[in-house]
């Protein structure tokens, strides 16, 4: 318990909240044990797998039992119950309106008036349905700080993270003698195809840079060959909202035989000083024109960039705009274009909502004698989480073969371009082809304690190794030519190697230019949270805008440091792991294990992303969307290490299922994998337009996915050559949009204007 004690206090926020015991005349809750005190009120804030959590006097608290008993209705006690019964969505957790601008419950849950009748069947039920579910939740510190709660885009199905977490715990302690024999040797755990001996990257990619020249001119000029039957946006039907001044239409859809109405069309959003209006008689809409000498700042009707937001959670589809979006006017205010567009999600599976991302690209290409901008090019999409990797993926696949059935499936427009100019990420996920074994190897070093058995701690080391084979494998390289690789250690799995000293360098850069910005004595605040009807924000809120939600509430209280000194003893807590140059005014990071024991303890089981009852998020993304509560395993190297234990025959299956258009695991993975297209290491690379200009802000704390992710993904773009990014790494930083200063979205409004500007 003290394990997990101290993950609580050191990756949720960031510094040591004092541990409270407390005795009290009411039934002790769960939180007693774990040493925090139970809550005096019912007001929940959020739920992991001990329980539901409170805060009072800036510290956690955990809800009694009976708080969570004797509820009137099924969203409580993270939403109130409505008043009234208009239902305005329905999941299947229940029927849900809006009342006082908040999310409320209607009556009980769907599931519980299915089994009303029958208290017995219904109480077998619950551990069903709740291991069915669990993909479902964004558990703190555990999945994502962002939790599948709904926000105002109406998220389908993003109500389930208040459940109870205790579903999926394996039970190990039947120890498999065949899960725990000796391991093959090192050729059998190599984990890809074996790579031609000794071939150079640098050759490679220059043989290759005329064929990506002539790919990219003939998929540019492919645009009087277009084929499709879809209207083009009609410019009699805009709407305008006066006090924003901007014109914009909704329900415009992007594909010829959309699958879900809801999720596949679009809104657009421009600057009314663009715009010469007419009002249509007996109507509340308009007709528009160019105004052709409209200018803001330096953006006119021919130059001004296309932002495309990609807001989604854990993967989560995202519904179709159907009325006015207030957060257009931030970016219409500075001349920008605003494309809102829903998209297809996890649970009808990988590629379908890359695939929708795509078809509404093309569709603003089509329309460009009709969209203010450069839409032929300055297409810039961002996003946080699981919406950052899917900006990254378009960025790397652009006019990619791979999608074309499934495009056409749909109706997307034909031989019209869906590369992008520019993209945003803020903690994008793992990059799920390796992601187990890269979580294993950066942060599985700290794995002790309660639910460590030999068989789970064998495989995190298998897995762990696994990893290193990737890495000398794929062979990047460091700014200087130098080929990264890892080496055994004497501690450890492979923590030594030119890659492994990378990683510290890394991590000491961030650490420096944090010293070098903060003025000390250094105030370290207590961790903000923002709750948007339940849903937790980090530092920096989804919108940026703390008005659209309840909060800030504060989390332990403030630490002063003195001194630069006093600041980096107090990260060697432990395990000594960085030294301070008063003189050079600089640190220096000696090892990676004390940074993950201060900062980035595993918060994930062993098989983080397609865990051992693919139960996982990831899992379901890659399932077959037939079974919506239903994963599938999709990890090959851990289904070698697996052979000859129980887990071994669904892994085997799963791995040899295709999808309804003959695609097997191995290539959907490669579609959701922005190195397949990046890196000479996988047949992807040179197959598609990449994106020249990238933004990557991550945070160096979030427990969520290892370092590996980000900085895997700065080597592959800067080995690709030709492509500016601006990439950071931000120190006591977690899962959150991390921004080193100002918010995020002016920063990605100002990094899109001097990218242009550098044109």
């Amino acid at each position: 318990m003290k394990q997990k004690n101290y993950k609580k206090i050191l990756t949720l926020i960031t510094f040591i909240i004092p541990i409270v015991s407390s005795k009290t005349s009411e039934k002790e809750c769960f939180s007693v044990k774990l040493g925090y005190k139970c809550c005096k009120s019912c007001n929940a804030v959020q739920s992991d797998y001990d329980g539901v959590w409170g805060v009072e006097d800036n510290h956690w608290c955990g809800l009694r039992d009976s708080c969570l008993k004797n509820t009137n209705c099924f969203s409580e006690p993270f939403y109130p119950c409505c008043e009234k019964n208009t239902v305005v969505f329905t999941d299947k957790q229940g029927k849900w309106g809006i009342e006082n601008g908040s999310w409320c419950g209607i009556g009980k849950s769907i599931k519980s008036k299915n089994n009303e009748s029958n208290a017995t069947q219904n109480q077998s039920n619950k551990k069903n349905e709740n291991e069915k579910d669990n993909h479902n939740k964004e558990i703190p510190n555990e999945g994502k700080n962002e939790q599948d709660s709904k926000d105002k885009n109406i998220s389908e199905e993003n109500n389930n993270n208040n459940k109870d977490r205790n579903i999926t715990k394996e039970k190990q302690n039947d120890k498999d003698k065949n899960a725990t024999k000796e391991k093959e040797d090192n050729k059998d755990r190599n984990i890809t195809k074996e790579k031609q001996d000794d071939k150079n990257k640098n050759t490679n990619k220059e043989k290759q840079n005329d064929k990506e020249k002539e790919n990219t001119k003939d998929k540019q000029s492919t645009n009087n060959k277009i084929k499709t039957s879809l209207p083009k946006i009609d410019m009699k039907a805009w709407q305008y909202n006066k006090e924003d001044d901007i014109y914009w239409q909704v329900g415009i859809f992007y594909c010829e035989n959309p699958i879900d109405p809801n999720y596949e069309s679009l809104g657009i959003f421009i600057p009314g000083q663009y715009i010469n209006a007419i009002k249509n008689e007996n109507a509340t809409t308009y007709s528009c024109q160019f105004n052709l000498s409209s200018k803001i700042g330096s953006y006119t009707i021919n130059n001004a960039p296309i932002v495309i937001p990609i807001t989604t959670q854990g993967y989560m589809s995202s519904p179709s705009p159907q009325d006015y979006i207030k957060e257009a006017k931030r970016f219409t205010d500075k001349g920008i274009i605003y494309v809102n567009t829903g998209f297809r999600g996890r649970y009808e599976g990988a590629p379908y909502g890359v695939t929708d991302l795509k078809a509404a690209i093309r569709y603003i290409r089509y329309n460009k004698d009709l969209i203010p901008g450069s839409t032929t090019e300055n297409i810039f999409t961002f996003g946080f989480g699981s919406g950052g990797s899917q900006s990254i993926i378009l960025g790397a696949s652009g006019n990619s073969p791979l999608y074309n059935k499934y495009l056409k499936a749909i109706g997307a427009i034909e031989d019209e371009s869906d590369a992008i100019q520019g993209s945003m990420s803020w903690c994008p996920d793992a990059t799920l082809d390796t992601a187990n074994e890269a979580y294993e190897w950066n942060m599985g070093i700290a794995r002790s304690g309660v639910g460590i058995t030999d068989f789970t701690k064998k495989l995190s080391n298998d897995l762990a190794n696994s990893y290193a084979d990737y890495i000398n494998a794929i062979q990047f390289k460091n700014q200087n030519g130098q080929v990264l690789t890892l080496i055994p250690s004497n501690k450890g799995n492979y923590q030594s190697g030119s890659y492994y000293d990378y990683i510290l360098e890394e991590i000491e850069i961030s650490l420096n230019e944090f010293l070098s910005k903060t003025e000390f004595p250094y105030i370290q605040l207590p961790t903000t949270l923002y709750l948007n009807n339940g849903e937790q924000y980090g530092m920096d809120p989804l919108d940026d805008d703390e008005t659209t939600h309840g909060g800030p509430i504060t989390i332990g209280d403030p630490i002063v440091y003195k001194t630069p000194e006093i600041y980096i003893n107090s990260l060697n807590t432990g395990v000594h792991w960085v030294t301070y140059d008063s003189q050079m005014k600089k640190a220096n990071v000696t090892n990676l294990e004390g940074f993950v024991l201060r900062f980035k303890r595993p918060m994930k089981k062993v098989g983080a992303f397609d865990d051992l009852e693919a139960t996982k998020e990831e899992n379901v993304l890659f399932g077959y969307g037939k079974d919506r509560d239903i994963g599938a395993h999709f990890d090959p190297i851990m289904a070698k290490l697996l052979k000859g234990t129980k887990y071994s025959e669904a892994f085997s299956k799963d791995l040899n299922r295709k999808d309804d258009f003959g695609t097997s695991v191995e290539d959907r993975i490669a579609m959701y994998n922005p190195l397949y297209f990046l890196d000479d290491y996988y047949s992807g690379y040179k197959t598609s337009k990449v994106a020249k200009y990238w933004r990557i802000q991550s945070g160096i704390t979030q427990t969520e996915n290892p370092l590996t992710t980000e900085y895997n993904l700065k080597l592959a773009l800067e080995n690709y050559g030709e492509r500016k990014i601006d990439f950071h790494s931000n120190w006591n930083l977690g899962h959150v949009k991390s921004e080193s200063s100002g918010n995020s979205s002016d920063n990605f409004i100002q990094w899109i204007k001097e990218c242009l500007e550098s044109q």
